[in-house]
Formats: structure tokens, C-alpha cells, sequence
């Protein structure tokens, strides 16, 4: 036989101890956002200035002047780049002549620039002003009748495709960067949000127990025992059983 109590225990009231995860996730995600934000600064203003960096000049010339350059075998395919310190006259490119080993004046075309290109280099400033193309490695010479005292420049490669491409490296860098590490906080901000406001609720909730076992074994004093069944006659009376019945008169009187 067993027995169990009729109620079960009461709850135990909250503690009111802080559970889940500290403020410890809050600190990295902000501090996440800021450094990101700040190297994503620094990599568009280094992608920015080096745009702007001043090109190392092969060959510098004056008005009038015939300045010869080589072309090497292999390079032939690049464009030189044609800068000057005075860009007063938009004819430019028609008033400059390349001529290349095969000989004959305007045998090597020079177009406008792309687009308008200046650097300062110490304190002269150099214009881009247009852009021969080379078909064949060997001498070339090139020579400018435009403005009385002009400066003019030959850089070898596309000065103006390379300031770009640098610029938009750095723009597109520090744009990853930049929205990678602010994803990355706001995900660590709002799942610690969500984890301590899950714990808080958990802790101010009260916890129910189930009621403990009790031993096998008789019920407490309490409850006294059920009566023992009555033993069976097999024909005879049992002396304390049965209905009750009015005693016998005695015999003899």
C-alpha cells in the first residue's frame, strides 16, 4: 500500500537573480560598428589620395620640342598618356604629332582624354590632356605646337583608367567593410536583446514542483485501518457475527 499527500507542494517563489547572457555582447557589437566604420574611412581615404597621387613622368618636353620614347617589345598595346601645364587650347590632340619607326608625321594617332584628369606634382599642375596609342615596339617621337611655354609629359599606361579603377576599389572596400561589420554588430546587439529578455522572463516566473514520492509502506496514524473481513462459518455460528438477535428465555420455568 502505498500513500500520497492530498496537495502538492507550493511553488517556490523567483529569486531574482539575473540570468542570460551580460552586457558583455552589447560592448562588441558597438565597438564593432565603430571600427568598422572607421576603417572603412580609411580605406576610401587611402584609395582616394593615391588616386590622386602625381604620375611619375617618362619623358618631359616643351613647346616645339621633339622628345623621342621608346616603345618595348610586348608593351605596344598600352596607351601613354599625354599631360601639360598650361591646357588652354581644346586642339590639343590634333596639334601634337607622333610619329612611330615606320616614319611619316601623324603615323601614330593621339586622342582627347577620356575624361578631365589633373595632379598637382610639388607646385606644377599637370592636366591630362590626351592619349597617344602605339600599335608597333621601337622609337617614336612626338612633338606639341600649342601653348607658347607649355610643359608637356609622356606617362606609359592609362593614367586615367588606373585613377579610376583605385578609386572605385577603395569606394567598393570601405562600402564591404563598412555594412559587413554593422550587420555583424546589429546581429550581436539584438540576439542579446532577445536572450536576456527570454532569461529575465524565465527568472520572474515561479518554479512548480512535482510532488516527492513517498516510502511504500502503512499510512500515518492519521488514517486508522480498515476493518479485517469476516471469516467464513462453513455451517457452524460465529459467535459475533451475523444480525443481531433477542436473547433465548431460559428453559425449565
Amino acid at each position: 500500500m502505498s500513500y500520497y499527500p492530498p496537495n502538492p507542494p507550493p511553488p517556490t517563489p523567483p529569486s531574482g537573480a539575473p540570468a542570460g547572457p551580460g552586457v558583455l555582447r552589447y560592448w562588441a557589437g558597438g565597438l564593432l560598428i565603430a571600427a568598422g566604420f572607421v576603417t572603412a574611412v580609411v580605406v576610401f581615404a587611402v584609395g582616394s589620395v593615391s588616386s590622386l597621387a602625381a604620375p611619375v613622368m617618362d619623358h618631359i618636353f616643351v613647346e616645339t620640342e621633339v622628345a623621342g620614347f621608346t616603345v618595348a617589345p610586348g608593351s605596344e598595346h598600352q596607351s601613354w598618356d599625354l599631360f601639360v601645364t598650361h591646357y588652354q587650347s581644346p586642339g590639343i590632340p590634333s596639334e601634337c604629332s607622333v610619329t612611330g619607326p615606320a616614319g611619316g608625321d601623324d603615323s601614330v594617332p593621339v586622342r582627347r582624354a577620356p575624361l578631365h584628369y589633373e595632379v598637382w606634382d610639388d607646385e606644377t599642375r599637370w592636366i591630362l590632356a590626351g592619349q597617344v596609342q602605339v600599335r608597333e615596339p621601337g622609337e617614336h617621337t612626338i612633338v606639341c605646337r600649342t601653348v607658347q611655354g607649355a610643359r608637356y609629359g609622356l606617362w606609359q599606361g592609362d593614367h586615367a583608367r588606373t585613377t579610376e579603377d583605385m578609386f572605385f576599389a577603395g569606394l567598393r572596400w570601405s562600402a564591404l567593410i563598412g555594412s559587413g561589420t554593422l550587420v555583424i554588430g546589429i546581429t550581436l546587439i539584438v540576439t542579446n536583446s532577445v536572450s536576456r529578455s527570454a532569461a529575465r522572463r524565465r527568472s520572474a516566473a515561479p518554479v512548480f514542483h512535482a510532488p516527492p514520492r513517498p516510502p511504500w509502506g502503512p499510512p500515518p496514524a492519521a488514517y486508522p485501518p480498515a476493518a479485517p473481513p469476516h471469516p467464513a462459518s462453513h455451517g457452524e455460528p460465529v459467535v459475533g457475527t451475523g444480525p443481531w438477535q433477542p436473547p433465548e428465555p431460559p428453559s425449565g420455568g
